[in-house]
C-alpha cells in the first residue's frame, strides 16, 4: 500500500510539473503570435551585428535565451526590466576569442536602488584588425582595423512583486574607414516582466528602436549612393518565457524574436519625356524581417557549480545555415567577500562554423 502511495505522489508531482512546463510554452507562442506580422524575407545581415554575440557568459551558454531570467540577467541588455533584479552591486568583466581577427570585450555594472529599483551600465568595444587594405588597380596599402564601441544604461522597477517593467539609452559609435568620419547612434529599449506564480515567467521586449547609423563617404568615394547614407540597426521584438523546476535548480528558458530591419536602397531611372533621356534618383525604403527561436536550460548541480546549455535559430526559414548550439558554466569561488564567479560559454556561429569562447570574471559586494 506504502509502494503504491509513493508512486501515486511521484505520478502527480511529474503530471503537475509537465502540466507547468506545457502552460508555460503555450502561452509563450499564444503571445508571439499576436506580434505584429512584417514582410518576411532571408536575413542578409544588419548594421550592430556585433550585439547579435550576445553579453556575458551565462547569457551565451544559454544560447541569449534569458529576457524572462532575473536570476541569470540583470544588467537590462536582453530585457532592460531585468536590471530591477539586482539586488548588490555587481562588476564583471568579460572577453571573447573569436576567429578572423575579431575580438570582443565587455564590461557591466549594476546597482541596487532601494527600495525596488535596479540601475545596470555595459560597455562593449567589437574590433576587427589586421584587414589588408587595398586600392581599385589591387595594390596594397596600409592595414585597417575597425572598432564599435557600445554603451547601454539600463533602467528597471519592480511596479509590483509580479510585475517589474524597465527602459534602456544606448549609445554606439563606430569607426570603419581612417578617410571616413565616426558615426555614431542613439536608441531607446522597453521590457517588461510578469510572473505568473513561482515557477513561470513571461517577458516582452522591444530593443533597438529608433537605432541607425548616417554615413557621408561622398568626399571620398563621390556618388549619391554614398551621401547621408543610413544603416538601420533591427529593432527586435523579443517574446521570452521561462520554467523552474527542481527547487529551482533548474531552469528552462525560451526566447521568440522577430527581428525587423528597415533598409535604404537607392534606385535610378531613365525619363523619356524630355529630349535628351534624362537620368532621375530616388532613395527608397525597404521593410523585411526574420522569425528566430533561442532555448536554454540551466542547472545548479552544486551550490558553487552551474551547468548550462541551448540551442538558436536565427532564422527559422533557413535552418541549416542559421541554426547554433552553446555550452558554458559558472564557477563560483568559495570566497565571501567579493562572492567571485568565474564563467565560461562556448558557442558556434551560424554561417560560418567556427566558435566563439567567452570569459569572464565578475565581483558582487
Amino acid at each position: 500500500m506504502m509502494n503504491s502511495l509513493k508512486k501515486l505522489s511521484v505520478s502527480k508531482v511529474i503530471a503537475r510539473n509537465t502540466f507547468s512546463i506545457c502552460l508555460s510554452l503555450s502561452l509563450s507562442l499564444s503571445l508571439f503570435l499576436a506580434v505584429p506580422s512584417f514582410v518576411q524575407a532571408q536575413f542578409g545581415g544588419s548594421a550592430g551585428s556585433f550585439l547579435k554575440i550576445g553579453f556575458t557568459p551565462r547569457a551565451l551558454s544559454m544560447s541569449n535565451a534569458v529576457s524572462s531570467v532575473p536570476e541569470l540577467s540583470t544588467n537590462g541588455f536582453y530585457n532592460a526590466a531585468l536590471s530591477a533584479g539586482t539586488l548588490n552591486k555587481d562588476v564583471e568583466f568579460g572577453s571573447s576569442i573569436l576567429s578572423f581577427d575579431r575580438s570582443l570585450h565587455t564590461v557591466s555594472l549594476a546597482f541596487h536602488l532601494p527600495p525596488s529599483a535596479g540601475i545596470a551600465l555595459q560597455f562593449m568595444n567589437a574590433g576587427v584588425s589586421n584587414i589588408d587594405g587595398r586600392t581599385l588597380s589591387g595594390y596594397p596599402t596600409d592595414k585597417i582595423t575597425t572598432n564599435d564601441y557600445f554603451i547601454q544604461t539600463s533602467f528597471g522597477v519592480r511596479a509590483k512583486p509580479n510585475f517589474w517593467i524597465g527602459t534602456a539609452l544606448k549609445f554606439v559609435l563606430s569607426n570603419y574607414h581612417p578617410d571616413v568620419p565616426t558615426s555614431t547612434a542613439f536608441g531607446i529599449d522597453i521590457g517588461f516582466l510578469i510572473k505568473i506564480n513561482e515557477k513561470i515567467n513571461i517577458s516582452f521586449a522591444v530593443n533597438n528602436l529608433l537605432l541607425s547609423h548616417q554615413w557621408n563617404s561622398s568626399d571620398y568615394y563621390g556618388g549619391l549612393e554614398q551621401s547621408d547614407q543610413f544603416n538601420y540597426f533591427p529593432t527586435n521584438y523579443i517574446l521570452g518565457t521561462s520554467y523552474r523546476a527542481m527547487n529551482n535548480k533548474m531552469i528552462i528558458s525560451t526566447d521568440f524574436v522577430v527581428s525587423s530591419l528597415q533598409s535604404t536602397i537607392v534606385q535610378r531611372s531613365i525619363s523619356n519625356e524630355f529630349n535628351p533621356p534624362t537620368e532621375t534618383t530616388e532613395r527608397v525604403k525597404r521593410t523585411s524581417s526574420t522569425t528566430g527561436v533561442n532555448l536554454g536550460v540551466s542547472y545548479l548541480i552544486h551550490p558553487r557549480f552551474r551547468l548550462s546549455g541551448g540551442y538558436s535559430n536565427q532564422d527559422l526559414k533557413v535552418i541549416t545555415d542559421q541554426h547554433t548550439f552553446s555550452s558554458g558554466f559558472s564557477l563560483y569561488l568559495p570566497f565571501d567577500k567579493f562572492a567571485p564567479a568565474i564563467e565560461y560559454a562556448l558557442n558556434r556561429e551560424p554561417n560560418v562554423g567556427t566558435f566563439i569562447n567567452t570569459f569572464s570574471i565578475r565581483f558582487s559586494f
